[in-house]
């Protein structure tokens, strides 16, 4: 018993022992790293570039991140007079690479200096080592320094292939660094790839499955395998990842198709071993992986492939998971696909559209319950102080009391505006121009993107939005001063002179109209408390303001609106470009028979922003899906304007009072088609930014003097505004027929009559443009 308890006590201390060991260790990890920094902050002047470099080696296995210190030892390593070391410098650009987020951009300089000197020394490395670098260095291609590091890698890759090319060390990982060090940084020079294509030929059995699908990775960025001349280097490859396929891992499965689709190569046993994979691991798959999955299926043409069956079904399950990129790439492969998943589509687009209001929340629509004469009246009388947009203390005295609006105006023209909810009014423009105005003077920063400035986006975004439609209403608001005056002198003189003869009157008359005329022109006095209602929206004329201040100040503001629309254009950079909004706008309408009207209005002001950003070819895809859509949204806007005249003729008001509110069926009959509130405001908003979009278009196309782009894109710019069947697009399609006078004979047949009836969309009575079509029409069947 004795022998037994001694045991039992002595596997107690024994355990005991071991905790406390194990509570010393932490205990002295604790305790030992202030130690080191201290030591190193006292001894760091005395450590040479070598030793610098290996500490921060050291610094990354034990995962010390303590920037204090860090900066430390980097200011010591640039210090001037230091001695250059082959492995110090090795080390510290690895360390680098590995904490970009730690080090940049407040290193930056120190980083290019780092990259200075190692070209410099580059003739001390070993072939091995300088492929290394490259790795490293193309690991920092960040949005901050792209051009920096691209030059790097392209002056160490010129070394090379001048001078060690004869002396290359055709190992595997040094292949494998250089390509794709290369690819990474888009360096697409094709003699260094078919250099290393030639060195890759005679290593591959060496190659690991990783590297292998690497290599697959960095040559499909060359597109059409068969054109760039690498078809032979890629069935090379794909029978080596075919005999290596035990190893295959998602990751591999998800880049392999990718590259093969890129590639245009439609591999069937590798894309059998794929398939095949993907289904055995098809719960793996993570959700990256399963969109770039269905992307190059769908691009590669396998559309009733078994495991993209499987893979729509995972995707949709991690929707909300996905960037704004993953989901376009989403939205684009459903709609090359054919696919009818109604579910799918409708979740797609309001995950996009939910994103996109949550970045950019003024530019969702406000509406509540859908009751949109509610709100429109609330929105008219609250337009700037609502969400304390508008600071009281930032409004001069003459702006405030045009604030109240008569009750009779909202009650007769809030069904007219309420599809809009960014409309234009006068005051509300005015108001937001003068607190931006504000805003600069007290130097508040418009350099810094942040969820401050949100609210400042708002306003800029208003005031850009809106600059076309201030701009007329001050001319017409002009205009229709000058004619009131006159016809107030022409019937006053009338009532004065009646005794004159008719002659005598036309004279006055005239010369009062010019006396009217001369004195608006020249500022002189108006009489106080003169309104002019245009379009509805008051402008009150006065002594203070009017003769000095209001057409003036509209001019000398152009230039600061300039500024802010380039600042907005940064601002919804963080998380838009006009390539993915070209991508998502075109996809979203082609090929999809019901119109997203949320998501398409907020992409459409999108479109207005970054107008000018687009390439031609991406502007004239926006303008042939935006006409498309217009077309859809007019004949359903139409729909819903017949219904609601057949209902008020037949006299159905008591029915529609209680049963219309939020598209509720009015009959029983299945037959008779309802009137749908929401789709008949969303359809008619939609038309006015479409419109609007396309007047801007007009504006920006009407700049260029010379042949900008390629016929095809003119083609499609003359074609889209053709469908919208508007008068007032034919002087900029015919400007731009003009600029392509030459071009237009690579069209073929069948487009030169659609640009021909696009023309006669737009009532265009020019025959000689006729004529010429139709005698490059005749050339073509003469060929035929």
């Amino acid at each position: 018993m004795i022998k037994k308890d001694s045991n039992i006590n002595n596997n107690h201390v024994y355990q005991n022992q071991t905790i406390c060991f194990n509570n010393n260790k932490d205990n002295t990890e604790d305790n030992i790293f202030p130690l080191i920094k201290s030591n190193i902050k006292d001894y760091s002047h005395h450590f040479n570039t070598c030793e610098i470099g290996i500490i921060l080696k050291c610094f990354l296995k034990i995962n010390i991140h303590d920037i204090e210190i860090i900066n430390t030892l980097l200011h010591q390593y640039f210090k001037r007079n230091m001695k250059f070391s082959i492995y110090g410098s090795l080390y510290v650009l690895n360390f680098f690479s590995k904490c970009p987020s730690l080090l940049l951009p407040y290193n930056m300089n120190n980083l290019k200096l780092l990259c200075s000197d190692i070209l410099k020394k580059i003739h001390l490395f070993e072939f091995k080592n300088i492929c290394i670098i490259c790795n490293y260095a193309s690991s920092l291609y960040l949005p901050t320094n792209k051009m920096f590091i691209h030059n790097f890698i392209e002056n160490i890759c010129n070394y090379l292939l001048n001078e060690k090319k004869e002396h290359f060390s055709s190992s595997a990982d040094s292949i494998h660094y250089i390509c794709n060090a290369c690819a990474r940084v888009h360096f697409f020079n094709k003699e260094i790839f078919n250099f290393l294509k030639i060195e890759i030929e005679k290593n591959i059995s060496s190659f690991s499955l990783d590297q292998l699908v690497s290599l697959c990775n960095a040559y499909s960025k060359f597109k059409n395998a068969e054109q760039s001349n690498y078809l032979s280097l890629f069935l090379l490859l794909a029978d080596h990842i075919i005999n290596k396929s035990y190893q295959i891992t998602t990751r591999h499965l998800s880049v392999l198709a990718n590259s093969f689709n890129n590639a245009c190569i439609l591999h069937e046993k590798l894309f059998y071993i794929i398939t095949e994979e993907g289904l055995n691991h098809i719960n793996s798959f993570q959700p990256q992986q399963l969109v770039m999955l269905i992307h190059a299926y769908v691009n590669i043409g396998l559309i009733n492939n078994k495991l993209l069956c499987h893979i729509w079904e995972k995707a949709y399950q991690f929707i909300n998971e996905y960037t704004l990129q993953e989901l376009s790439m989403l939205i684009q492969a459903y709609t090359k696909s054919s696919q009818h998943m109604d579910s799918f589509f409708n979740k797609l687009c309001h995950t996009i559209y939910i994103f996109i209001i949550t970045k950019y929340p003024f530019l969702q629509e406000k509406r509540i319950n859908n009751n949109y004469e509610e709100n429109a009246k609330g929105d008219i009388e609250n337009d700037y102080m609502e969400n304390n947009c508008v600071d009281n203390k930032y409004i001069d005295n003459k702006y405030i009391h045009n604030n109240c609006v008569d009750n009779k105006y909202i009650h007769n023209n809030c069904v007219d505006n309420i599809y809009n909810a960014h409309h234009y009014q006068y005051n509300k423009y005015m108001n937001y121009l003068h607190i931006l105005k504000q805003h600069k003077q007290c130097d508040l920063s418009y350099n810094t993107l942040d969820d401050k400035n949100s609210k400042q986006a708002e306003l800029i975004f208003y005031v850009i939005y809106n600059k076309r439609n201030h701009n007329d209403f001050l001319d017409k608001s002009k205009n229709n001063f000058i004619e009131k005056k006159i016809k107030d002198h022409i019937h006053l003189n009338h009532g004065e002179k009646n005794e004159d003869t008719t002659g005598n009157k036309k004279n006055n008359n005239t010369n009062d109209s010019l006396e009217c005329s001369s004195k608006y022109e020249h500022n002189d006095i108006i009489n106080k408390n003169t309104n002019i209602l245009v379009q509805n929206n008051t402008m009150p004329i006065s002594n203070n303001s009017y003769d000095k201040n209001y057409f003036i100040t509209n001019h000398n503001s152009c230039h600061d609106i300039d500024k802010l629309e380039t600042w907005l254009k940064k601002y919804f950079s963080q998380h838009m470009n006009p390539t993915l909004l070209c991508s998502i706008i075109y996809s979203l309408i082609k090929g999809n028979c019901l119109l997203q009207y949320d998501l398409l209005i907020v992409l459409t002001k999108l479109s207005i922003i970054f107008l000018e950003e687009f390439k031609y070819s991406e502007l004239a895809n926006i303008c042939v899906a935006l006409s498309e859509a217009y077309i859809r949204a007019s004949e359903e806007n139409n729909k819903q304007n017949d219904l609601i005249s057949i209902y008020q003729k037949e006299d159905y008001t008591h029915i529609y009072n209680e049963k219309l509110y939020n598209g509720h069926q009015i009959f029983s009959n299945k037959n008779i088609r309802t009137y749908d509130k929401k789709l008949y405001y969303s359809s008619k908003e939609y038309l006015f930014i479409c419109k609007l979009f396309f007047d801007k278009v007009e504006i920006y196309l009407n700049k260029q003097t010379q042949l900008f782009t390629d016929i095809h894109t003119i083609y499609k710019f003359i074609t889209s505004f053709g469908s919208l069947k508007m008068n007032k697009y034919a002087n900029i399609s015919l400007h731009l027929f003009n600029l392509s006078i030459f071009e237009i004979k690579k069209l073929s047949y069948l487009p030169l009559q659609k640009m021909a009836n696009s023309f006669m969309q737009m009532n265009v009575y020019n025959e000689d443009v006729y004529a010429y079509i139709n005698k490059l029409q005749k050339m073509k069947k003469i060929k035929k």
